[in-house]
């Protein structure tokens, strides 16, 4: 017999924080009309009903309901969980979905995975809706649900005034008595850090401007305004960030990383100009006040403001009067894109030069008579910046995400880095239970990552693996970069997270041509690093070029990529590894009762694995590199039988959770 699920919709006037919340006008439409709009498409629920109390004040609610062909029930204004019970009681609910109607931009979509999800698995309570536990879901789409059954338990065993005044804040408080699971938050609505939901007037502010910026309709999917919002985001940083001329050091660098910090709490430090760092120095501080080429009437052929890349990076202050013949010698151009301005540096070498498309630079050197020439710029003893920030984990041992900050005017390479590395760390920051501790740094390419590693020698002990992140911005197919150890556990992760996503990504070899994986992955850290591209360094045209710019780069490939690290992190998560400790020879299980008490068997058996086989064979692979899923597929064996016989070596000291 086909069990009846209801929706239950929660709603009344009255609000401490916001008065008559459910009757403001939304881009013409009543808060509780989007609520009941976007809910009645379910493909599961047999019946509605808006549960609301006796008050005067609920009245014009109530006739709505009515209109949108709802039931409806009125109870204690207080008594929450009672006037939920009764409601579900009259109306014969087998199933109830409790639907908050502060939740205007709720997605019947979103209602009827969980509803799919419950009724494929046998849990007392589920949810995807709100900023609690595991739940990785935009919060303010989904819904919770639960038996009839379990809502009468409730109603009889809650005493307390706050379990009273809500309906499922006792089984929340009580996971020892009822099976509780939040819904996986699916691509494209995995990001628990944006919120939908209305409680203060600052709250219907943001909504009311997100539906009239982005267009948003009663019938758009939550996965759409996602999008909209997160491009939008992506947009508005890449526009304010672009201009910036940064360098190994300077203001652009500063002025990024305090941008960063309104997004997430990084620490801003500094490394002083001079301070040795092994084989290095930190340089001085370079900063440009203008630099331009005149012809003989003061035209300005080329000028700084124009483009950051126009001057060559760390360019010395140079002003004089040149033949095009001389001045030659200090311009660069690209020999392929003819209108490409090409991307050069001088760091350790005092130089001075311009770097000019193809055009511009056969111009130059048409010229007879002498060209004006002037580069302001200073070298002043300073500081390298860069940002960091530790999200703490159950386990100690760390995982380091690190981008570089230093490139000037380049989308790809590496604003787009910069980008999805700060939302990373969003996502990362709304983790309730994370096992790993992650390090995430931006700084400077190279000398960054060397200064930081001399630094942070000790916190560098803990770092287990990392990512660097880079070129994830063009309109290229995915690619990942290999850690030096090919057969390191993360690659494989990184294998699964694009065969999860149905992705066929191009894999590169690790090489020393690449980024700070180089410093990381030295011989003294040895730290294995992957890095996922959109389009890896050296492999787009475009790279190094002023055609890096805000026409390759679109904030919807950012967007694809964050995605894909999110999931990345995720699976990451969901990864246990074990280390023997016992690696001389084989372990007496005798002596911790896990051998058999009677030996000598004959020959072993050919269909399955013993238990005792079982836990030789746990003992020898797990070598702190291998992932227990790696172990179950090589076993044959399902996941949870091996993780409760690696409890019973926890136990005894023969195995370390990494």
């Amino acid at each position: 017999m086909k069990k009846k699920i209801i929706a239950i919709i929660q709603a009344r006037s009255g609000s401490s924080r916001l008065k008559n919340k459910m009757l403001l006008n939304l881009n013409g439409t009543k808060l509780i009309e989007w609520v009941f709009s976007r809910i009645k498409k379910s493909l599961y629920i047999d019946e509605y009903v808006l549960a609301t109390t006796k008050k005067k004040e609920d009245v014009q609610i109530i006739k709505i309901a009515k209109r949108f062909g709802f039931k409806t029930f009125r109870g204690n204004d207080q008594k929450v969980l009672q006037r939920f019970y009764l409601a579900a009681s009259k109306y014969k609910a087998d199933i109830i979905v409790r639907i908050c109607a502060d939740n205007p931009l709720v997605d019947h979509r979103q209602i009827d995975r969980l509803i799919k999800f419950y009724l494929k698995n046998k849990f007392d309570y589920s949810y995807n809706n709100m900023r609690i536990k595991d739940n990785l879901n935009v919060d303010g789409f989904g819904a919770e649900i639960f038996s009839f059954k379990i809502l009468k338990k409730v109603n009889q065993l809650a005493k307390k005034i706050s379990d009273i005044e809500h309906v499922t804040q006792y089984i929340r408080r009580k996971p020892n008595i009822f099976k509780i699971a939040s819904v996986p938050a699916p691509s494209g609505l995995n990001f628990p850090y944006l919120q939908f939901e209305v409680n203060t007037r600052n709250d219907f502010n943001n909504i009311e401007k997100n539906i009239s910026d982005l267009k948003i309709k009663i019938n758009s999917s939550g996965k759409e305004i996602v999008k909209n919002i997160m491009t939008r985001k992506i947009d508005q940083n890449l526009l304010k960030l672009f201009p910036l001329n940064r360098s190994i050091t300077g203001k652009g660098n500063l002025i990024t990383l305090n941008e960063i910090k309104k997004i997430i709490p990084i620490k801003i430090l500094k490394i002083p100009s001079g301070k040795k760092v092994y084989d290095w120095k930190i340089p001085q501080e370079w900063s440009i006040k203008e630099a331009w080429i005149k012809d003989a009437q003061d035209n300005k052929i080329v000028d700084y403001k124009d483009s950051n890349l126009s001057v060559v990076n760390y360019s010395s202050s140079f002003s004089g009067n040149l033949y095009a013949g001389k001045l030659k010698k200090k311009l660069h151009y690209h020999p392929y894109i003819k209108t490409a301005i090409p991307y050069k540096t001088t760091y350790y070498n005092k130089d001075w030069g311009f770097c000019v498309p193809k055009e511009i630079f056969n111009k130059i050197t048409s010229y007879k008579k002498k060209l004006k020439v002037k580069i302001d710029s200073k070298f002043k003893k300073g500081n390298l910046v860069y940002g960091e920030i530790l999200f703490k984990g159950k386990s100690k041992n760390e995982i380091l995400i690190s981008t570089y900050i230093c490139h000037p005017s380049m989308a790809n390479d590496n604003l787009s880095g910069i980008i999805l590395t700060t939302y990373l760390c969003k996502y990362i920051q709304s983790l309730k239970n994370r096992y790993w501790s992650y390090r995430i740094v931006f700084l400077p390419e190279t000398i960054g990552a060397i200064a930081y590693c001399k630094k942070n020698e000790k916190k560098i002990k803990n770092i287990n693996f990392g990512l660097v992140i880079c070129n994830v911005g063009g309109p290229g197919k995915f690619s990942f970069k290999e850690s030096f150890n090919k057969n390191h556990f993360l690659n494989n992760i990184v294998k699964e997270t694009f065969k999860d996503l149905k992705i066929k990504p191009k894999i590169y070899p690790f090489d020393i041509n690449g980024s700070d994986e180089r410093q990381y992955s030295s011989q003294f850290f040895k730290i294995n690093i992957c890095s996922i591209f959109k389009d890896k360094y050296y492999s787009f045209k475009q790279y190094h070029t002023s055609e890096d710019n805000l026409k390759f780069v679109k904030a919807e490939n950012i967007l694809k990529s964050l995605e894909i690290y999110q999931k990345l992190i995720l699976n990451i998560e969901k990864q246990i590894i074990y280390k023997s400790k016992n690696i001389k020879c084989e372990t007496m299980l005798s002596k911790y009762n896990l051998y058999p008490k009677l030996g000598g068997q004959i020959l072993p058996k050919k269909s399955h694995l013993t238990v005792t086989e079982i836990i030789l064979w746990l003992l020898f692979l797990s070598d702190g590199k291998r992932t227990v899923r790696q172990i179950s597929e090589k076993l044959k064996i399902k996941q949870n039988k091996i993780l409760s016989i690696y409890q019973q070596l926890q136990k005894n000291n023969l195995v370390k959770k990494l």
